[in-house]
Order: structure tokens, then sequence, then C-alpha cells
């Protein structure tokens, strides 16, 4: 990998004994972050009603904003009234929900797209039962490796998903999502969707867990998400990712 880039790497390790003889060998891939860079999260102001999601934002070297009406992008952890008229009328939000709850009006009634808590559902991931992907194109293109999820992610893997995404939100708004058994039951952890003149982005990863800058991976992912929200326009995928593999699985029962 080039200077500046991000990929997989394998470290070798040899256990000898005291004439140098082998002993044993193994290896561990891991994920090497690219450098972060201040520039680009200098020129997007954040604003969010938690005095400790505006903190960590401006550790991470965010401007924070004044109010929700005086932001790029908004991060909050719940749907609302309030924040729907926002978007309605422009704003960009970042949903980050913690809890299950109903993505109305931002989706059609009909579709019944919700955040859903994994745990006691098929979505559980009991015994690698279901597998994770992640687009990495686009804004995601500088996290390594793909397209399955693996150990890099542990500390962000989510405990929440959303459900009742369709077919077209899944070929053009779906940027990361998970699928169980035989790739049954597509949920998404990452969702974009216009509504009236805003954007909104909403993930279920977990990415305030440890404080700023400690977790790469979690802090790669927020600048994403963050850039993606304050795009213009959502970011439509060409197809479908291929999550096929190679005999080694990537991803976990997450």
């Amino acid at each position: 990998a080039g200077p500046g880039s991000a990929s997989h790497q394998r470290v070798g390790f040899d256990l000898l004994d005291r004439d140098g003889a082998l002993l044993a060998r193994n290896t561990i891939d891991m994920a090497v972050h690219a450098p972060p860079t201040a520039a680009h999260r200098a020129g997007v102001t954040v604003w969010s009603s938690d005095p400790d999601t505006r903190a960590y934002c401006k550790a991470l070297g965010y401007r924070v904003g004044f109010s929700a009406e005086d932001t790029d992008v908004i991060i909050a952890t719940k749907p609302d009234t309030t924040l729907a008229g926002l978007v309605r009328r422009g704003s960009r939000v970042l949903l980050l929900p913690a809890a299950s709850c109903a993505l109305q009006p931002f989706f059609p009634h009909w579709q019944d797209v919700r955040v859903r808590k994994r745990e006691r559902t098929v979505w559980q991931g009991d015994w690698a039962s279901s597998f994770s992907w992640l687009r990495r194109t686009g804004v995601f293109a500088g996290l390594p490796g793909g397209p399955l999820l693996d150990e890099a992610f542990d500390r962000v893997l989510p405990n929440h998903i959303v459900t009742g995404c369709n077919l077209l939100d899944f070929h053009s708004r779906v940027h990361a999502a998970m699928v169980v058994g035989w790739v049954h039951r597509p949920a998404a952890l990452v969702v974009e969707r216009r509504y009236g003149q805003g954007n909104l982005v909403t993930s279920t990863f977990r990415l305030f867990r440890d404080p700023a800058h400690a977790d790469p991976t979690a802090t790669k992912l927020i600048d994403s998400l963050i850039q993606l929200t304050a795009g213009a326009r959502p970011v439509l995928a060409s197809s479908a990712p291929d999550v096929s593999f190679d005999g080694t699985v990537a991803g976990h029962a997450a």
C-alpha cells in the first residue's frame, strides 16, 4: 500500500527455541488506516442537542454550530416532528438511533421502515448465521477490506438494524446491511433518504462507545457518514455489492 492509503496487512509471528528452530508460526491480518486529515472536518459544521456528541465531534476537529438551523449536519439519536420539519426545509441529518423507533415520515408509511433491536430476533447472529457488508465506495472507500465486515468493526457492530427497506432502497440508498442464513431477511445498517429539500442518513453502527480517536474504524465511519450526510444528493450505487468470498469468512456473526 502506498503512503496515505488504507489496506489490510498481514503480520507474521514465529516462535523459535534457543537454537533457532521453528516451534510455531501464526499470522494476523490487520486493518491499516490512512492518517486522518483535518481539512475536510474543518469545512463541515455539525450540531447536536446532546452535549457529549458535540464534545466528541469537536475533539475530532469538527466545527460545532450554535443551533440546528446554523449547521451543515445535525446529529440526532431519535426522529421527531421537529427533526422532520428541519429535514423537509433543507437540513441534513445524521440519525444514530440507540433504541427502536419508526422512521416515518421520512419513508412512506406503507413500507413500515423502522429501527429494531437484533436481540431475540433472526438478526441476532448466533452460530455465524448472519453476514454484514459495507459498500466500500464513495465516502466509504477509505475503509480497508471488504465487502464483508471483519474484526476491525468489533467495537462498532450494531445492536439494532433497519427493517422495511425495499429493493429500490437496496439498489440506491442502502450503504451497509446484513443478511441471515442463505442471504435471507436483508436489513440495513446505513440507509440514506431524501425527504423534502433535505437529506437523512440513518446508521445503527455504535460509533461513540470509545473516546474520540480511540477506535480508528469508528473515527473513519463517523467521518464518512458526516460526509455522506452533508452531500447535496444521495450517492447512487450502480449495482449491488459483490459479497462472494474465497473461503475465508471476513465477516462474522455480529
